[in-house]
């Protein structure tokens, strides 16, 4: 992979990390998923980025994709009561889903920021 093809995807890595898409220096979120309103460094609105449902979306995909085929596993290899692997399931879940939502949210503002045009990122208040 080039550089030139790798800097298409950047502001989509930045916001991933929690940096704003524009410059990657200020942070996006300024709580758990609370972005501010603007990039304290370059200015860029963040007000035109809501991710809206797509981050939870994405934490269902990434996850079920992993729980269901350990919960099958974990059915047919071990002795475990039904009660302990649904609990052991949903703690798996809830945790997952705490620690992957920051960053599908980040994914979701990069791209969304990724496909406005020049007139729209440059939206500074």
């Amino acid at each position: 992979m080039t550089f030139s093809s790798f800097s298409k995807f950047l502001p989509l890595y930045r916001a991933c990390r929690g940096k704003c898409p524009s410059c990657g220096k200020a942070d996006l979120f300024y709580r758990y998923l609370k972005p501010y309103q603007t990039c304290n460094h370059c200015g860029q609105d963040y007000e035109c980025l809501n991710a809206d449902d797509g981050p939870a979306w994405l934490c269902i995909v990434i996850i079920g994709h992993i729980i269901i085929p350990l919960a099958i596993l974990v059915q047919k290899y071990t002795y475990l009561s039904l009660w302990i692997q649904i609990t052991a399931a949903i703690f798996v879940s809830a945790i997952s889903v705490i620690l992957l939502l920051p960053y599908a949210k980040g994914v979701f503002m990069g791209a969304i920021w990724m496909t406005k045009n020049d007139n729209e990122k440059k939206n500074i208040l």
